[in-house]
């Protein structure tokens, strides 16, 4: 009887520990991603209410690189990382390439990308239901023999254009980064 009473306090004590661990990942990266939103919004009072064209243009707002990468980005620390090239985003191929790595998707990006199509900005822009910021690299992460390529499967957590946190709880997967539909519309 005292081992299944220790074997019961044992897996509660687990279970509220992964918890715990979940809750401070989701609030690490979510504050993160608040801090660009705050130097997103900076941008277009600046530009007279114009988005940014990418996550790079609000380092003038947030120079802290370290804000810009998740967590849990296994391409943080990649080898090109001194070379000083990274894609502008870690969901479009090509589109351009920033000095550092930026770990989160930009709805601006997908648009510009021709990959989504969203209302004029000035609705767009207090639209609870459309992520502004994304990050996908919470779920399983698979990496791919590319460079800065992966299947990514699970949770998407996201920044609104509202503000608001939002997390997408499973996207389905594994499939290749930078789905746009998952990233900013996916209820």
């Amino acid at each position: 009887m005292a081992l299944f009473v220790l074997v019961a306090f044992g897996a509660v004590f687990m279970f509220l520990g992964r918890r715990t661990v979940d809750r401070d990942l989701l609030l690490g990266e979510s504050a993160r991603m608040r801090r660009l939103y705050v130097a997103l919004a900076f941008y277009e009072e600046q530009y007279d209410s114009q988005p940014a064209p990418s996550l790079l243009a609000a380092s003038a707002y947030e120079p802290n690189q370290l804000n810009y990468v998740s967590s849990r980005d296994p391409y943080v620390s990649f080898p090109q990382q001194r070379q000083g090239r990274f894609p502008i985003d870690p969901g479009i191929d090509g589109l351009e390439f920033s000095p550092f790595r930026i770990s989160f998707s930009y709805l601006m990006n997908f648009v510009r990308a021709g990959q989504l199509q969203i209302k004029p900005w000035e609705q767009t822009r207090t639209d609870p239901k459309v992520g502004e910021i994304a990050d996908e690299w919470l779920g399983s992460v698979e990496q791919l023999q590319q460079p800065y390529h992966a299947k990514v499967a699970g949770r998407i957590l996201r920044v609104n254009t509202d503000g608001s946190v939002y997390v997408v709880k499973d996207r389905g997967g594994p499939k290749p980064l930078g789905d746009a539909t998952d990233l900013f519309t996916k209820r």
